[in-house]
């Protein structure tokens, strides 16, 4: 015959387990909340593509997403292409994620987006809560009106706030090494200023605009927000204007409101400048015509790229040698 369980033995029992599991429920809450408190804004909503940026050994995690962001009217690397200089931009793309590939221990996102793809990236716009209110059908009916360089701007915009990562023109060519390893890796914004114009020999003047050519971001930055916010209310004015300017504003908007209600998070401005003759001796010139075949971006005093790849931008910005 079974002995009887008192009820007296299973209320000891029961109690430590009952005691036991609400801790474990308290410390998976805790431990929950700690680790939203200290991701970026949002980090837990970005597509499920999205991952981690740890460095080689482990040790650091990057603000922004080891991710390759490009956009162009086809998609050079899955289309068929018979043009001379799309076949150009092509290789130098290729050449772009080849630099950025060959880290060790960096596992790489890549997207190029074409024209379609763009739409369809206007359209999760519609998903966002911060664009509730976004009038989709007049961005979509914008975005054919303009030319292929201000899609770009727009697309670009759209990816890198809803997924974060390094934007950079078809036409960029990289030094010798990925962005993040010439940068700290809390900071979560980075762009460039342009380069002061005229170019030598001449004494330049300082440039209006940011050189959105390079462009990197995590998911979700107020930058990048106030950006697209901006070129909502462009787009129902029908004007056409370019990322340089659109970009520069939304950091300065978000820079002064900083103090306020915004943050502007830790942000780097890199800066576009000129190869002059008998400087930069270790930096080879690129073997092409035209003024931005001397054109460079400045990572603090290292060369982190050309601005254009020769025979990718025409005979007056870098063009083949004849």
């Amino acid at each position: 015959m079974p002995a009887k369980v008192s009820t007296h033995s299973l209320k000891r029992v029961a109690a430590p387990l009952f005691a036991s599991l609400v801790l474990s429920l308290v410390v998976y809450v805790q431990l929950i909340t700690h680790l939203r408190l200290h991701l970026p804004e949002r980090l837990d909503t970005v597509s499920p593509v999205h991952r981690v940026h740890r460095d080689a050994l482990g040790n650091k995690i990057y603000a922004i997403p080891a991710r390759l962001i490009f956009t162009f009217r086809s998609n050079l690397l899955r289309d068929n292409i018979t043009d001379e200089t799309e076949k150009l931009i092509r290789a130098n793309v290729e050449r772009t994620i080849a630099v950025y590939e060959q880290r060790d221990g960096i596992s790489l996102d890549i997207m190029f987006l074409d024209d379609d793809d763009c739409i369809k990236q206007i359209k999760f716009l519609a998903d966002e809560p911060e664009f509730a209110s976004l009038d989709v059908e007049t961005l979509l009916r914008y975005y054919p009106s303009v030319p292929g360089a201000v899609k770009g701007d727009i697309c670009r915009g759209i990816v890198l706030y809803r997924n974060g990562g390094y934007y950079l023109d078809v036409d960029v060519v990289p030094f010798r090494q990925p962005l993040w390893e010439l940068t700290n890796h809390t900071v979560d914004f980075i762009t460039a200023r342009n380069a002061p114009w005229p170019p030598p020999p001449h004494e330049g003047k300082p440039s209006a605009g940011f050189f959105q050519a390079i462009w990197a971001a995590r998911p979700y930055h107020p930058v990048t927000l106030q950006y697209l916010r901006n070129y909502e209310k462009i787009a129902k004015t029908g004007e056409s204007q370019f990322g340089v300017l659109v970009l520069e504003d939304a950091y300065n908007q978000v820079l002064k409101s900083a103090g306020k209600n915004g943050s502007l998070g830790e942000a780097q401005l890199l800066q576009e400048g000129w190869l002059w003759e008998g400087k930069d001796l270790d930096v080879p010139r690129l073997n092409g015509t035209g003024c931005c075949c001397h054109a460079v971006v400045r990572v603090g005093e290292n060369v982190g790229f050309y601005s254009r790849a020769p025979g990718t931008g025409g005979s007056n910005s870098c063009g083949l040698p004849e």
